[in-house]
């Protein structure tokens, strides 16, 4: 199977050195947070108008708010990690990101105030969800040598990405079993494990200069 090819041959750089590791920098939170998120989403789209009754235009415009949350987090990420370091950016981002979520089962209503707490939840979760996805693509572009560059993005997209669908089995299961609230809740939860797993990683002590592929030079010019 090719996925599990590339898997394969892009584990290589993992034993026994960080930069290795971090080249597929966050395989287990990167999977985990697609798989959560796509179960957080068929729940919530079953939270939104049934436990909120919000109205259809009003579900599209809380969703809308993490595009602008997206692109602040874009913003961000060009300057954040050079300051303050990519470890500790990541994981901070990850727990305020993952952690605005956990707000969304606590409301109840379809007033103003309620309305506006999910869009402010949205945005905060748009725009330290894409500070780690940006974050995370720079530090695995810099560790990874030039022809890895392509099984590392294939094999991250590979593993990522195939857990979605029984995401959505997961999201859809407890939402008839347990109410859409309960399943959103149990997701968000479940999502803050991806900020502990990047803590116990080398991906926490990446420094503001990342380190470089054997042989490669690093972000400020050594070697």
């Amino acid at each position: 199977m090719p996925g599990c090819a590339f898997a394969r041959r892009a584990a290589v750089l993992v034993p026994g050195d960080p930069r290795g590791f971090c080249a597929v920098p966050s395989l287990s939170p990167f999977s985990l947070s697609f798989f959560l998120r796509r179960s957080g989403f068929r729940s919530g789209r079953l939270f939104l108008p049934r436990e909120l009754h919000l109205a259809g235009a009003t579900v599209g415009l809380a969703l809308a708010a993490t595009g602008p949350g997206a692109l602040l987090g874009s913003v961000l990420a060009a300057r954040l990690p050079g300051r303050f370091g990519h470890g500790v950016v990541l994981v901070s981002a990850a727990v305020l990101g993952n952690g605005a979520l956990l707000c969304v089962p606590a409301l109840h209503g379809s007033s103003a105030a309620t309305v506006l707490a999910l869009l402010a939840a949205n945005f905060v979760f748009g725009t330290f969800s894409q500070l780690v996805n940006v974050t995370v693509m720079s530090v695995r572009q810099a560790v990874t040598p030039d022809g890895m560059q392509g099984r590392a993005a294939a094999t991250i997209a590979f593993v990522g990405m195939g857990f979605t669908p029984l995401g959505s089995l997961l999201g859809g299961f407890l939402a008839q079993e347990w109410g859409p609230r309960a399943g959103l809740l149990v997701t968000a939860a479940g999502m803050m494990l991806s900020p502990l797993l990047m803590a116990a990683s080398p991906l926490a002590r990446l420094g503001r200069v990342l380190p470089c592929p054997a042989g490669g030079t690093a972000a400020d010019g050594t070697t």
